[in-house]
Parts: structure tokens; C-alpha cells; sequence
């Protein structure tokens, strides 16, 4: 397929190895932190309601268009305003508010992927299989439950247990540094689950890419190509945490 990067003219596009979207074949992402409008700018300038309006409209012409909505939930309490600049690494803290934005979302989605912590948020709960089972009801779509070293589960259809989906196993491995772990766990997983493949292999992916992410120095030029993944799966690695 033909690969075609969209820039921004950043700087540090070629630096970091960033493109503002990419396209494959049918498959088109797109990177950015803000909403962008028609013309290629920012919607809403610094108002996140204007932003938030932006978003919930996209994922409308998305549906009716018969597109994929994917949402990783990938929760910061910090940029919530719930905790300050120097707690950029609190991974949890409950908020009414902040579960009741995320289930309108939810509700809208095809694909919804998490840590625990973030599957509590997104479920405004305190246990983990309530919180999976409050989502669920919410809404049909496949949920992802990252859980770190311990591998994956998916998802489809009713939850009875924490280990009642697909369980994709983890890679123990030395880890240098966790950045970029879940966007690598991101990468692996749709690379399966955009092209059809069963959810162990998806899975399986998935676990591979953040593994090979957190054992490397740097974050998104330290993403493994899909070559590099398969020689892993084949042939592991000696070095354990």
C-alpha cells in the first residue's frame, strides 16, 4: 500500500518522526492535541468547550459515515485541572465530572481502550469488573483493558469476569522508561483489529509494541517497524525485569 504523510511544517516533524496525519490504503490518522476545522486551523482557539463541540462533531460525520470511532482514554488528572503541574505522573483520581464527559463519548465508540485507572474514570466506579460492566452497558463497543506486564483483555459482548475476554499475554522485559508505551500498545493493536485479525493476535501485537517501546532509550522514533516486531515474537529477548 501507498503511504502518504501529511505535515504541518513543524520543525520537529522530521526530528521525532511526527506527521500531523498519515494515510494507508483506506486508513487515515491523524495526530494533534486540538481539533482542526476545514481550513486546516485550530477549532476554538484555548476554549475546550469549543474544542469539545469540535470533537463530538466529528465523531457524528465519522458514524454516519460509516467510519470507525476509536478511543483511547488515556486519562491525566493534571490536564483535568484535578491535580497540579508537579503531578504529571498521578495516574488516578476519581472525578463525578470527568466520568460523566467520558460516557457520553463512550457511548459513541467502536473500539475503547484503558488501563484500569482509566477504565474506572471512564465508568465513574470504584471496582474494576463493575467499571467494565458500566461501560459495557453503556455501550457495544470492543473494550481493551491494558494491564501492563500482565498483558491485555478484550472484550465483546457481556463481561461476567475480569479474565471472561481474550487474554493477550505480556512480555516480560528490563524496561528503561515507560513513554510512549501505550501509543506503541495503540500502534500494534489496530494494526490488527483495522485489518480483521482475531483479537488473540491483535492482542498479542499490541503487548509486543509497548514491550519493545519501554525497553529502548527514546519514545516515537524508538517504535518498533512491523519487521522488528515478528523477529521479537519469534525470538524473544534474554534481558527480563
Amino acid at each position: 500500500m501507498t503511504r502518504r504523510n501529511i505535515s504541518s511544517g513543524s520543525k520537529y516533524e522530521p526530528i521525532i518522526g511526527f506527521s500531523r496525519a498519515v494515510r494507508i490504503g483506506n486508513i487515515i490518522a491523524v495526530g494533534g492535541s486540538a481539533p482542526l476545522g476545514p481550513d486546516g486551523k485550530n477549532v476554538g482557539g484555548d476554549d475546550p468547550a469549543a474544542q469539545k463541540r469540535a470533537c463530538v462533531e466529528a465523531i457524528r460525520i465519522a458514524r454516519e459515515n460509516g467510519r470507525k470511532v476509536i478511543f483511547d482514554i488515556d486519562y491525566r488528572p493534571n490536564l483535568w485541572g484535578l491535580a497540579g503541574h508537579g503531578a504529571g505522573d498521578a495516574r488516578y483520581i476519581p472525578s463525578a465530572e470527568v466520568s460523566a464527559r467520558l460516557r457520553k463519548v463512550l457511548a459513541q465508540c467502536d473500539l475503547i481502550v484503558g488501563t484500569e485507572e482509566e477504565i474506572l474514570i471512564g465508568a465513574g466506579e470504584s471496582d474494576l469488573l463493575k467499571a467494565l460492566q458500566a461501560i459495557r452497558a453503556n455501550s457495544t463497543a470492543t473494550i481493551v483493558l491494558k494491564r501492563g506486564p500482565m498483558g491485555c483483555v478484550v472484550y465483546d459482548g457481556a463481561i461476567t469476569t475480569i479474565e471472561a475476554g481474550v487474554v493477550g499475554r505480556g512480555f516480560p522485559i528490563e524496561v528503561y522508561h515507560v513513554l510512549g508505551a501505550g501509543d506503541a500498545f495503540m500502534s500494534g493493536f489496530l494494526r490488527g483489529w483495522l485489518r480483521g485479525e482475531p483479537h488473540d493476535v491483535s492482542a498479542t501485537w499490541a503487548n509486543a509494541c509497548g514491550a519493545l517501546t519501554v525497553s529502548r532509550l527514546l519514545c516515537s522514533p524508538e517504535s518498533a517497524t512491523f519487521e522488528e516486531l515478528q523477529f521479537f515474537l519469534k525470538n524473544g529477548s534474554p534481558f527480563r525485569a
